[in-house]
């Protein structure tokens, strides 16, 4: 029993392990404007020479540091936008996450999601049956209007014990779609940095960078205001 109480946790301590690694490194440093800056040019010209290869790594890079996990998924599909098309990068952004998400949802919970389904009192019983139940909504709703963090939902899928295929159905549009709109951004971005210009409030207004933002708050608001009138129509059922 302990043995097997071993390999439970298993996969849940290497995750910790990889975090702690991951900032110990310093490799979050990494990702920032200055970083792309410095290598734009770079980037850009290896896309073009390479583009198979290119996506490949966009995707590799996704899958780790969700698995991992850590906040750099979004800050990944911005520079990765800035030097790969947007329907290149959205398509890495949703394969990656979906199984780096995968990784920490079987981590989470074979360790903490078994103990507290293991749990004695009802109460807890109770409130995963009652989440499952609408896991697929929520879920996808929290995805699509960034309500809450990738890695917490990813988390929060273990804990529940959500079925894979649940997870897979919320979570293949839920990265899809903002994914696209990000890596727009992105680019948008990448005219700026090339520019040699210091980024202000004036330059954000340039159709390259604020029509892709604008249409991604757009799609947060949309789904607030969906959202709400669910929440709305229960109330007065």
């Amino acid at each position: 029993m302990r043995l097997s109480a071993c390999k439970n946790w298993l996969p849940l301590a290497i995750i910790i392990i990889s975090i702690v690694t991951f900032y110990s490194l310093g490799l979050q440093n990494y990702l920032s404007i200055n970083s792309l800056r410095t290598h734009l040019d770079f980037l850009q010209t290896y896309y073009q020479h390479h583009p198979t290869l290119t996506a490949i790594y966009i995707l590799i890079a996704l899958f780790i540091t969700t698995a991992i996990p850590t906040p750099c998924p979004f800050i990944l599909t911005l520079m990765a936008g800035s030097f790969s098309p947007a329907w290149v990068v959205s398509l890495a952004v949703c394969i990656g996450e979906v199984l780096g998400g995968l990784v920490l949802r079987y981590a989470v919970q074979t360790s903490l999601g078994t103990l507290l389904c293991q749990s004695q009192q009802s109460k807890h019983k109770n409130i995963i049956t009652a989440m499952n139940n609408n896991a697929l909504t929520y879920t996808l709703i929290l995805r699509l209007s960034f309500f809450g963090p990738s890695w917490l939902l990813n988390i929060a899928a273990g804990l529940i014990r959500m079925p894979i295929k649940t997870y897979i159905l919320a979570t293949l549009p839920g990265t899809l779609v903002p994914g696209y709109f990000i890596a727009k951004t992105g680019w948008g971005i990448s005219t700026i940095l090339l520019s040699n210009e210091p980024i202000t409030p004036i330059l954000l207004l340039k159709p390259a960078f604020f029509v892709p933002l604008a249409s991604l708050l757009c799609i947060i608001i949309s789904i607030r205001i969906y959202q709400k009138k669910i929440k709305n129509k229960k109330r007065q059922g």
